[in-house]
Parts: C-alpha cells; structure tokens; sequence
C-alpha cells in the first residue's frame, strides 16, 4: 500500500540540513512575514537549500545566504528537490591510482608522480 510513496512537498522546518527544495507556496497566515519573505526574494519557483536549523534556519539562495526564524520557515512550502550528486574525492583518486598501477605493470616509467614512485619503490 504504501510502496514508492514519498513525500513530494513539506514546509521548510520539516527539511534537514543538505536538503533543498523549490518553493511552491508562501502561507498567507502570518501577512506580514510573507510580505517579508517576498522582499527577501522567496517567492514560488526558488529553489533554496537548508544549511543550518538552530538556532535559526540559514539557508542558501544561489550565492546568498539568508536567515529566517521558525515561523518564516513554517510558512515556506517547497517541492523537494534530490541532493546534487557529487562523486567524491576519493573514487577520483581511485580510478588515478589504478591507472597508475595499470601503467607500472604495463612497464611504462612514465606513469603519473607521487604514487607510482611509492610503488616503483618496492
């Protein structure tokens, strides 16, 4: 009953720090502080990204970092959006050791410095 159920929208104070989102909705029960996020330039269709919680929320906008107490972030609705993708550092050094190693068992002494002169070494 519930497979591939997700949650496709949730207000900002629901998100975690790394999640991020495009807002869809301003609440209009607090006029005034969406007056105030519509001056901060959140308006529906900007995607945002949570950075900090407490003591207050700080979020990204593109370059700009803002930051909103916790009934600002109870009025923002945000349609959430997957984390980027980022292949970490390590697989890229990965996949260069292995060339190296590659190279060195091929007898080729012009493989790439400092690890294959760790391996040359032994």
């Amino acid at each position: 009953m519930t497979e591939g159920f997700t949650i496709a929208g949730a207000t900002l104070s629901l998100l975690q720090v790394g999640e991020q989102g495009i807002i869809t909705r301003i609440a209009q029960t607090h006029e005034s502080v969406a007056r105030q996020l519509a001056h901060m330039g959140l308006v529906p269709g900007t995607t945002i990204a949570v950075e900090q919680r407490s003591p207050h929320y700080v979020i990204r906008v593109g370059q700009q970092q803002l930051t909103l107490n916790s009934i600002m972030a109870q009025t923002i609705y945000l349609r959430l959006q997957p984390a980027p993708v980022s292949t970490p550092f390590w697989e890229h050094l990965n996949q260069w050791a292995i060339a190296c190693l590659k190279k060195f068992a091929a007898g080729q002494t012009t493989a790439p410095q400092p690890v294959c002169a760790v391996v040359n070494r032994r």
